[in-house]
C-alpha cells in the first residue's frame, strides 16, 4: 500500500494505539456515533423529574462529528436519538467539544451563549432547561 492515508491498528485482533509518521499517539477522533453516545451516557445520570413539561432540542454538531441529534424530556423521561426533529422547541449549534466541557461543568451555559460557542434558535428558555438537567450533577456539588 503506497497511500499514507492508509493505517493498520490492529494486527491479529490485538489492539493498537493509532501513531502518527512522527510515533506519537494520535488525538482521539471524536465521530458523530462517539458524540451521540456520550450524550447518551450523560443523559443517563440526568434527574429530570423536577421538568414537568415536554422539550425537545435539536443539536447541530459543527466542525469534527459534525451531524444533528436530538434529546427530548417529556413524562419525566429523557430521550437522545441520532436524528433531527421536526416538531422541535429549538435548535441548538455547538462544537463537540464545547458541548462536553459544559457537561462536565468546566465552561458555564451563560459563558458560551454570550460568547456565541453555543448559539439557540427557538426557544431558549426550555434549551437552557434541557442543558442545566444535562449538566454533570457530581460538577455541581463542588
Amino acid at each position: 500500500f503506497n497511500n499514507k492515508k492508509c493505517r493498520i491498528y490492529a494486527v491479529f485482533g490485538v489492539s493498537q494505539t493509532p501513531r502518527n509518521s512522527s510515533g506519537r499517539k494520535e488525538k482521539n477522533i471524536m465521530t458523530y456515533e462517539n458524540i451521540v453516545n456520550k450524550v447518551q451516557k450523560q443523559a443517563i445520570k440526568c434527574n429530570v423529574a423536577p421538568i414537568d413539561h415536554h422539550i425537545a432540542v435539536q443539536f447541530n454538531i459543527l466542525g469534527e462529528g459534525e451531524g444533528a441529534f436530538y434529546v427530548e424530556i417529556a413524562a419525566g423521561r429523557i430521550l437522545v436519538q441520532p436524528y433531527e426533529y421536526y416538531d422541535r422547541d429549538a435548535v441548538v449549534y455547538v462544537d463537540a467539544e464545547t458541548l462536553f466541557d459544559v457537561f462536565a461543568g468546566t465552561i458555564s451555559i451563560s459563558d458560551v451563549t454570550s460568547n456565541g460557542r453555543l448559539v439557540v434558535q427557538g426557544n431558549y428558555d426550555a434549551t437552557i432547561n434541557l442543558l442545566e438537567a444535562l449538566v454533570d450533577q457530581t460538577q455541581e456539588d463542588k
